[in-house]
């Protein structure tokens, strides 16, 4: 870092002296790495001393930062936080993100009647990701979520997004095998990737994440993934939520895991409605919520998911989040044993014995009914 004092000597005058423009210059340079080396913890410390001053530049900078993980750990609360000061000060992406964290409930309790209002707010501000929302999907409801569940929050600015496609580009341009590679058969995968077709970047990010055809690189393999995941595609969301639910290669950041099994549950995916279930039921990362867990184990059940249909039986059957139902609870037991997940059989033995003759044979002719039409 002393390097970089040196070279940036007048900067570093100025933002000592107390200069805001310069003291957000540093901070900024610091966090994306522009004429120094990239240092977040440096970022902080700058955008918190020009934040004192009431820069709303400041006040945003510190909350991505938080909302990311950045140099920290990701905190959605603290986001919040530093993302409202901003936001009172009118400043449009600030409002834009914090619209979209009242409306999912990311460190903040969900209200879609605010988030609409903030929308509205960052859209007079002319800010155009709000501008297009409006226009394409007029306010936040559940109906426009399965339409479109990308949210900006986690999606990086401009220039971040400039500057990882032209690392990606010049490492695969310096790699004979991977220019050759051609998953579209019409055109390079170099050519998809830097369009913005999001199979493509997926595909690359699993490249980068395994090393095959390429030197494993994780950053990449993140990087990718999250171009994509903000984009909507279903596939990258639910990849991104396990590796940070498991700290596959990364650091564990149940936030950001919480937040792309959100996106991906809202899209259908059975798998990820159950692993975020089962974060609201254990408490990990999160406030147990059995709730919830609830109307998300009977999503992913609904579609045919054993393990799913198991719980969803045990919280019939224990009274988790939902009032004590025998019979619910042998009719999901006996779809999971069906589908080839056998937990339950001690449970339905039990329920056997506490239920009719003539309740059990209706049950069973339904479950057996749902089973064929699931399947």
């Amino acid at each position: 870092m002393e390097n970089d004092k040196n070279s940036n000597k007048w900067i570093y005058a100025a933002a000592e002296k107390g200069d805001l423009e310069a003291q957000l210059h540093l901070a900024e340079m610091y966090d994306l790495g522009n004429g120094v080396v990239q240092d977040y913890q440096e970022a902080l410390k700058w955008y918190m001393i020009a934040a004192k001053q009431g820069s709303s530049e400041a006040q945003y900078g510190i909350a991505k930062m938080y909302d990311e993980g950045k140099g920290v750990t990701a905190d959605f609360k603290k986001a919040v936080k530093w993302y409202k000061k901003a936001a009172k000060q009118n400043h449009a992406e600030a409002l834009y993100n914090l619209a979209w964290m009242y409306h999912f409930g990311d460190g903040v309790k969900k209200d879609s009647k605010y988030a609409n209002k903030l929308l509205n707010l960052a859209a007079e501000q002319k800010h155009g990701k709000a501008q297009h929302y409006l226009e394409k999907y007029g306010e936040f409801n559940e109906q426009t979520d399965n339409i479109r569940v990308s949210k900006s929050i986690k999606s990086m600015s401009a220039s971040d997004r400039a500057k990882t496609l032209d690392k990606i580009k010049k490492s695969i341009e310096e790699n004979e095998s991977i220019t050759k590679f051609n998953y579209f058969k019409r055109e390079s995968i170099l050519e998809n990737v830097l369009k913005g077709d999001v199979k493509a970047q997926y595909r690359l990010a699993l490249m980068y994440k395994l090393g095959r055809d390429v030197e494993k690189n994780m950053d990449y393999a993140i990087k990718l993934l999250t171009l994509s995941a903000d984009e909507g595609y279903l596939q990258s969301q639910f990849k991104l939520a396990y590796i940070y639910e498991h700290g596959d290669g990364v650091k564990v950041n149940y936030p950001k895991a919480e937040h792309y099994y959100k996106l991906a549950s809202a899209q259908g995916h059975a798998i990820a409605q159950y692993n975020l279930a089962l974060m609201y039921v254990q408490a990990i990362g999160v406030v147990k919520d059995y709730k919830e867990a609830f109307n998300l184990f009977e999503k992913s059940a609904s579609q045919g998911f054993a393990k799913a249909q198991y719980n969803l039986g045990l919280m019939y059957y224990y009274e988790m989040g939902v009032e004590k139902d025998l019979e619910k609870a042998y009719f999901w037991l006996l779809l999971s044993s069906a589908n080839g997940y056998d937990e339950g059989q001690e449970i339905i033995s039990y329920i056997e014995k506490m239920l009719n003759k003539n309740q059990l044979l209706k049950i069973q002719a339904k479950a057996k009914n749902s089973y064929e039409v699931i399947q």
